[in-house]
C-alpha cells in the first residue's frame, strides 16, 4: 500500500463481499422518505466511518437497486 492508500497504485479501496448466514434484523433502522435518502445516507455512512469518495461509490451502487415505487425506504444496517 502507497502512503495515500492506494494499493498496486489503481485501486484505493477493497471490495469485500460475504455470505452472511444469519437474516436481516428489519425491525430496526429508519425510514427514510425517498427525497431525503442521499443525505441520510451520507450522514450514516460518515458516522460507520467512510470517507465522502467511499460514500459516492456506496450511492452510485445502492441508488438504482433501491426500489422508487414507495415514498418511504427502510434503511437497515
Amino acid at each position: 500500500m502507497e502512503p495515500d492508500g492506494r494499493i498496486d497504485g489503481r485501486h484505493d479501496y477493497l471490495f469485500y463481499e460475504a455470505d452472511v448466514k444469519s437474516g436481516w434484523n428489519l425491525e430496526r433502522g429508519w425510514l427514510v422518505p425517498w427525497e431525503d435518502l442521499e443525505g441520510f445516507v451520507g450522514w450514516m455512512l460518515e458516522g460507520f466511518g467512510l470517507n465522502e469518495r467511499e460514500g459516492r461509490d456506496f450511492l452510485e451502487y445502492w441508488r438504482p437497486r433501491i426500489p422508487r415505487d414507495q415514498p418511504y425506504v427502510l434503511v437497515a444496517p
